[in-house]
């Protein structure tokens, strides 16, 4: 991605009535796409195909593709989003797939042939935030340059975004409620609990109260370069 070749050429941040976690979790997941994005992000991916990567100390990576018949959106154009060049070494899962980066601890990342596209989630207290977009693109010369994540320089996030986070506040709501005891996780979700195990390791498992703790069922038979799938196979 020549991330030495490329330059700043937007960053912006909103502060969000949520926590962290709540925000940055909605954008770390895949699933939730046809009924949170129906119109602008379900066209150009099929989250029943997506493949999670687990890396060594929390981090993590999703690529889904598109999907099989696509009629409805033109996918170049919202992955472009009026950049004036690409990363011309840029591999050919990332021209054809969607895929997001997740560093430990707060930045999920989006990733493609014209725009690098950070996203870092900031805790404010418990139950606020504030979120950075940032885009990161190829050298696009004088004038202004592409801006993945929000509308009018900085007005307002994108429509993408204002659909990822305008449930955070019902969310933290419902998470304070005396009634919330958890939510169970699955594939989908790999990264969510795989950063949460190490979040706990990093805290050290012996300090934190068993019932705040999550159990590290998540074994390194599952972190890059292992996966159990793959000799499934054969």
């Amino acid at each position: 991605f020549q991330f030495d070749q490329c330059r700043l050429s937007a960053r912006h941040s909103f502060d969000l009535d949520c926590n962290w976690k709540i925000a940055m979790e909605a954008n770390t997941e895949v699933y939730h796409v046809p009924n949170i994005h129906p119109t602008t992000v379900a066209p150009l991916l099929d989250h029943r195909r997506n493949v999670n990567t687990l890396y060594a100390n929390g981090h993590g990576r999703m690529v889904a593709p598109p999907p099989r018949v696509d009629q409805t959106k033109n996918a170049d154009s919202t992955r472009s989003v009026g950049a004036q060049a690409e990363i011309a070494t840029v591999s050919e899962i990332a021209r054809t797939c969607i895929q997001s980066y997740g560093m430990f601890p707060n930045w999920v990342s989006q990733l493609t042939e014209f725009v690098l596209a950070p996203l870092l989630f900031w805790p404010n207290g418990i139950n606020k935030c504030r979120l950075e977009c940032w885009t990161i693109a190829p050298d696009w010369g004088d004038g202004e340059g592409p801006d993945y994540w929000t509308v009018n320089s900085g007005e307002r996030l994108c429509d993408i975004l204002l659909e990822d986070t305008e449930f955070g506040t019902q969310i933290q709501k419902s998470m304070e409620c005396p009634g919330f005891k958890g939510v169970p996780l699955s594939y989908q979700e790999a990264r969510i609990y795989h950063w949460n195990q190490n979040a706990d390791r990093m805290i050290g498992l012996n300090n934190i109260p068993a019932d705040l703790a999550v159990q590290q069922v998540i074994g390194e038979e599952w972190v890059y370069p292992n996966d159990p799938r793959v000799s499934a196979l054969d």
